[in-house]
């Protein structure tokens, strides 16, 4: 009986895994969209709100599936 209860164990940790890079990957797939659609106005309202110049068009994917990773936490 041990040996289900180390494969339930290991089946869940794996799942868990699985459903954070689905969740990343996501994210990515509506960044892009948001990229290719609104890219130059998202970017240039986050230099405007954060008075930097180091956002670009292309740091915007890994942002929102880093930032969809974060919210899955908050769901």
């Amino acid at each position: 009986m041990e040996k289900n209860y180390y494969v339930e164990i290991i089946s869940t940790i794996i799942a868990m895994f699985i459903a954070l890079i689905l969740i990343f990957l996501a994210g990515v797939i509506s960044g892009l969209a948001l990229k290719w659609i609104f890219g130059g106005l998202v970017v240039d309202g986050l230099n405007l709100i954060f008075n930097t110049t180091r956002f670009s068009a292309d740091k915007i994917p890994i942002i929102c599936g880093t930032l969809a990773v974060i919210g899955s936490f908050f769901h």
